[in-house]
């Protein structure tokens, strides 16, 4: 069911599953995303829903899916992405919640854990750009040159409010089929501004990516041969402000590791965070 909350003349969109006094595990997806892709990891937590272990909190960003678009490109900073977060978990006010981020909602989720450890019992982030903010490496990134040409096309077809079937055929060659339909329709509603704000390095502004967190942290790689974006030389950079941190490669994952290929794998972290999450004292 759909939900929202008004907060700073935004509306924050989400759905949520379960017992709304039990324990918050809260997804946030990834820049040009949207919480509909996340179907499939719902469907799979319903049995922890049903035992009351947790409720599942599925939420929109700012500029995504059915949440509001924020007036400028400002707005579009990984840490406004983070209040409107933090201003939800005031509002379920169930406690610390397990924050699972892919892509940008990983970002956007170590910034909470980093302002209030408070709201957050652990993390699980999936692939996140913690370094991204680095401009030398943006503009190296083997894709930065397709992301102009992309938002370019995506203002197109919103001007001529073309059918979500046109947006498909903009994500066919980089997304499986599995998860183009949730992918086009997102899409579809998404601002491209809020990729202008990657482009441009706004999304990382005022964001350290090597504080300490004070909560458990698992960080999923993507393969390396796959277009993984948390590399490597990544990982002792993390460590070095957070060495409780457990880094996994997942091979063959790509960027997006809930893919059809690599989803039984990532099932299996995501299990055993929310059972220590679960398990763990309130």
């Amino acid at each position: 069911m759909l939900l929202a909350i008004d907060h700073g003349h935004h509306a924050i969109a989400f759905d949520r599953h379960g017992d709304e006094s039990a324990p918050p595990v809260v997804l946030l997806h990834g820049l040009s995303s949207a919480r509909t892709t996340y179907a499939r990891v719902v469907e799979h937590l319903q049995g922890a829903v049903a035992k009351g272990w947790v409720q599942v909190v599925n939420v929109d960003l700012r500029g995504h899916g059915e949440s509001s678009h924020a007036p400028t490109i400002d707005a579009y900073d990984a840490a406004s992405y983070a209040d409107d977060v933090i201003a939800l978990l005031e509002h379920i006010d169930a406690g610390a919640a397990l924050l699972v981020g892919h892509s940008l909602g990983g970002v956007v989720a170590t910034i909470i854990a980093q302002c209030r450890p408070d709201l957050v019992g652990g993390l699980l982030l999936e692939d996140p750009p913690m370094f991204e903010g680095d401009d030398e490496r943006r503009a190296s990134s083997p894709v930065a040159s397709f992301f102009p040409l992309f938002v370019a096309a995506v203002r197109e077809r919103q001007r001529r409010h073309a059918e979500v079937g046109e947006f498909a055929d903009l994500l066919r060659a980089t997304t499986p089929p599995d998860g183009l339909d949730a992918r086009a329709l997102g899409i579809s509603r998404w601002d491209p501004a809020t990729m202008e704000a990657a482009i441009s390095g706004v999304v990382w502004r005022g964001f350290d990516p090597t504080a300490s967190l004070a909560c458990p942290v698992t960080v999923l790689r993507a393969d390396p041969a796959a277009g993984a974006v948390f590399v490597a030389a990544d990982d002792a950079r993390f460590r070095a402000g957070n060495p409780h941190a457990e880094i996994v490669l997942i091979d063959g994952a790509t960027h997006t590791i809930r893919d059809a290929a690599t989803l039984p794998a990532y099932l299996r972290y995501l299990d055993d965070a929310i059972l220590a999450f679960a398990r763990s004292p309130r």
